[in-house]
């Protein structure tokens, strides 16, 4: 069984140098394998395992979550829309589908919503990774 450390470091090398991490750390965010710091206000790439189950064709839940600070609007704080659709094409072009000698990664669901508590959104990119264990 591939554990769930290893999982994470395999999705970690997929986004390590991309053109979305680049785009990430541009604007001073960072990719991390565990949680956000709390009082992070930057865009940022957290890696996370849902499920991961034991078979000969692992299968594994993953989210990579984006995390994109809002624009104010007068007196409110908004959707930063424009950059919110940049960075899902990003996505989408990195994670729709990665081949690798021992695992298939496909991008399954990807959805945006309000964080709360935060003037932030959050990109969604939920991945199926199947690990082949002979």
């Amino acid at each position: 069984m591939v554990s769930n450390s290893e999982i994470k470091s395999i999705i970690y090398r997929i986004i390590k140098g991309s053109a979305l991490e680049t785009e990430i750390v541009s604007k001073g965010g960072k990719l991390y394998r565990d949680a956000k710091p709390t009082n992070s206000l930057t865009e940022d790439i957290v890696i996370s395992v849902l499920t991961n189950r034991n078979a000969q064709y692992q299968p594994a839940i993953v989210n990579v979550n984006i995390y994109v600070p809002d624009i104010r609007r007068d007196y409110d704080s908004i959707e930063d829309g424009s950059r919110i659709k940049t960075l899902e094409a990003k996505a989408i072009e990195l994670l729709n589908e990665v081949v690798g000698s021992e695992y298939l990664v496909k991008l399954d669901v990807q959805e945006t919503y309000k964080v709360l508590d935060v003037n932030q959104h959050c990109i969604n990119n939920r991945l199926v990774i199947t690990l082949l264990n002979l």
